[in-house]
């Protein structure tokens, strides 16, 4: 607490700093690496866990630009000449980092990251429409126009009442909005809100 002040004078408001990005490295470069150990010399294991990934990494790169086809002497050599990177950057022997990252396909993600974002629309209409045979029933991914419903295989709270969720989360009119949803998706109604 001591540097709270100092911090906000020389930073500004605190609201818009975010621990995240070091939250998100500290579970995959720590706690994931750690859970493969053998409880004993966490750190050289994790710093060898890490540098295998790291090798695979570079594999993946090197194999990818082979694969695409670039050729990286042509780079080096319009770097040392002082070449226009902007001259370049449309070609297949691009300059710049990002304009190579278009033209390989490598099998790790390489930058960004690592979490998918689910379209649960997409996936439920693709159930709807029997893109997937081998899909289990009943569907566990559901949606209309506005919302979409996705239930977990194994939920966390495996055995709860309606009215205990509705207290647990602190929403009172959940029963009710519940089964206003469900009568009103049943009667095919296109157009419907939940409030209150």
């Amino acid at each position: 607490m001591q540097s709270v002040v100092p911090s906000i004078i020389a930073n500004g408001a605190a609201i818009q700093w975010s621990a995240d990005v070091t939250e998100c490295a500290h579970i995959t470069v720590i706690k994931d690496p750690a859970s493969r150990t053998n409880n004993h010399d966490y750190k050289s294991q994790i710093c060898r866990h890490l540098d295998q990934e790291e090798k695979c990494r570079r594999f993946d790169l090197a194999t990818a630009v082979r694969e695409a086809g670039l050729d990286l002497r042509y780079i080096a050599l319009d770097s040392a000449i002082g070449a226009d990177s902007d001259a370049n950057a449309d070609n297949k022997d691009g300059t710049s980092s990002s304009s190579l990252l278009g033209y390989i396909n490598p099998v790790s993600r390489l930058v960004g990251t690592s979490h998918n974002i689910v379209n649960y629309f997409e996936e439920a209409d693709k159930l709807q429409q029997h893109l997937n045979p081998n899909a289990p029933t009943p569907f566990r991914t559901f949606a209309d126009a506005q919302v979409a419903f996705h239930l977990n295989y194994e939920p966390s709270f495996k055995c709860s009442t309606v009215d205990q969720v509705s207290l647990a989360f602190k929403i009172p009119d959940l029963l009710a909005a519940l089964s206003k949803y469900i009568t009103q998706a049943e009667s095919e109604v296109n157009h419907f809100t939940l409030g209150g």
